[in-house]
């Protein structure tokens, strides 16, 4: 009986269809939409968005919103599409 091969999938090929299917849907991901979507920590994912980009992909990084905290703080929610 043949057995049949399970295709293992690399983070960074998850990744890239991942953002591949969001540019399809004309959709910006963030890095915790992405890691809910991936189960992926988010440094690991913005590591593999770095690595697409060093590969010769084009993703935009764009601001999503800006989060204020007490005591005059801020954050920055980004967001990430494929080009």
């Amino acid at each position: 009986m043949a057995r049949s091969k399970r295709v293992v999938s690399t983070q960074l090929e998850v990744i890239r269809n991942v953002m591949t299917s969001a540019r399809e849907h004309k959709t910006h991901l963030t890095l915790a939409e992405l890691a809910v979507i991936t189960y992926y920590p988010e440094a690991s994912i913005s590591a593999q968005l770095r690595r697409l980009k060093n590969q010769g992909h084009s993703i935009t990084k764009t601001v999503r919103e800006i989060r204020e905290f007490s005591g005059g703080s801020h954050g920055i929610v980004w967001e990430y599409a494929l080009d």
